[in-house]
C-alpha cells in the first residue's frame, strides 16, 4: 500500500494531505483532482491526470510518522476506525486476528494524536463527505484558499469518481480488487464489526470529532 511513508522535498512547496491506509484517501483525491483540474504529487497511474506535473497537492499516509506537523498546511482524513481497520488487514492478512486488530488501534491512535490534536490541520470526514458533500467539500476549497464554490463542478466529480471506477484505475490490486464491490466484502464487515467493534471504540472513538 505504499505505507505511505518516504519524504519528498517537493511536499515543501505544496499543501500535504495525511491519511491513514484505509480512509478512503483515493476517492477523496480523485474528486479533488477533478474538481480543481490538477494533479496530486505521488500515486501518478492512479491519478485522474497521471501525465501532468503541474501538482497541486502532496498525499501521504505517514503511518510510522515519519513526516513533520511543522508544514503550514496540512489536511487530515478521518474516517470510522472500523471501518478503516477491517479494510486494511482484510487486505493484508488471509486471517483477522485479536492481535492484529490491537496492533491497528495502537498505529492508529498515535496518527489521531499526531494529527487530530493539532489546531493547525483542516480535518476531513470521510462520513461527511458521503452524507452531505457539498458542505463538506467547502472546507477543501477554503483550505486551497477558494472562497468559491462552484457545486456542479463538485457533482460531476461525484459521478465520475466511483468505487468502481476507483477500483479499476488502482495499480494494486491486492488493495482494491472487484471483491470490495460484493455483498460478501460487506458481510465479512459486518461480522467484523459485531467481534471487535466494541473494542476499537473503546480505544479509539474518544479521538474523533
Amino acid at each position: 500500500m505504499g505505507n505511505g511513508t518516504s519524504y519528498d522535498p517537493r511536499m515543501e512547496d505544496l499543501p500535504v494531505f495525511i491519511s491513514y491506509p484505509r480512509s478512503g484517501s483515493h476517492w477523496i483525491n480523485g474528486l479533488m483532482e477533478l474538481y480543481f483540474e490538477r494533479p496530486r504529487l505521488r500515486h501518478g497511474p492512479a491519478s485522474w491526470f497521471p501525465n501532468r506535473q503541474d501538482y497541486m497537492w502532496f498525499h501521504d499516509h505517514d503511518i510510522h510518522s515519519d513526516l513533520e506537523l511543522g508544514h503550514s498546511k496540512v489536511m487530515y482524513l478521518v474516517r470510522d476506525p472500523r471501518d478503516v481497520i477491517f479494510s486494511l488487514l482484510t487486505a493484508e492478512h488471509d486471517q483477522i486476528t485479536d492481535e492484529l486488530v490491537k496492533e491497528q488501534i495502537d498505529l492508529l491512535k498515535k496518527h489521531y494524536l499526531k494529527y487530530m490534536k493539532s489546531s493547525s490541520c483542516c480535518v476531513v470526514s470521510y462520513h461527511n463527505m458521503k452524507e452531505d458533500p457539498h458542505h463538506e467539500f467547502v472546507k477543501i476549497t477554503e483550505w486551497f484558499g477558494q472562497h468559491v464554490f462552484y457545486p456542479m463542478k463538485l457533482d460531476e466529480a461525484l459521478h465520475k469518481v466511483s468505487k468502481k471506477r476507483v477500483i479499476d484505475k488502482a495499480v494494486d490490486k491486492r488493495y482494491f480488487n472487484k471483491n470490495m464491490l460484493t455483498s460478501g466484502y460487506e458481510d465479512d464487515r459486518q461480522e467484523f464489526v459485531s467481534k471487535y467493534g466494541k473494542l476499537i471504540k473503546e480505544g479509539l472513538f474518544q479521538y474523533l470529532p
